[in-house]
């Protein structure tokens, strides 16, 4: 835990270097909530199949879903999220210029009673 789940359109070429980013937002989570990083599970997911506004093809987006265990204060979850948005648009600085790229991130709770994980284990839920 946590999990991030990047996805971006195809017409974002080329990609980005993803292992760097993640590495980047993992840190973020660790120095602000104290999320081990060994917890840390990152995806991009590259979207063949979107359209935005009328199907204009130089528009494109990235969205950051951040999704840990529920807890964390809305004055943490505001600082994570603006700390990734931030780093994000920083390795997007040469798209920036190129399309029209919005770049948003959702701060998703994920309840303790149900989640479940192998190896170890979650506080009971009571």
């Amino acid at each position: 835990m946590p999990h991030l789940i990047l996805n971006y359109t195809s017409n974002i070429d080329p990609p980005l270097d993803f292992g760097s980013l993640f590495v980047k937002l993992h840190t973020i989570l660790n120095s602000i909530a104290g999320i081990e990083i060994n917890n840390c599970k990152s995806r991009a997911q590259k979207l063949e199949n979107y359209f935005i506004s009328r199907g204009e093809s130089e528009k494109a987006f990235i969205h950051l879903d951040v999704n840990f265990l529920e807890g964390r204060s809305a004055k943490i979850k505001k600082k994570i999220g603006n700390l990734c948005l931030d780093t994000i648009k920083e390795y997007c600085t040469s798209y920036l210029t190129k399309k029209d790229l919005q770049i948003t991130v959702e701060i998703r709770d994920i309840r303790k009673e149900f989640y479940f994980k192998y190896p170890g284990s979650l506080p009971s839920a009571k």
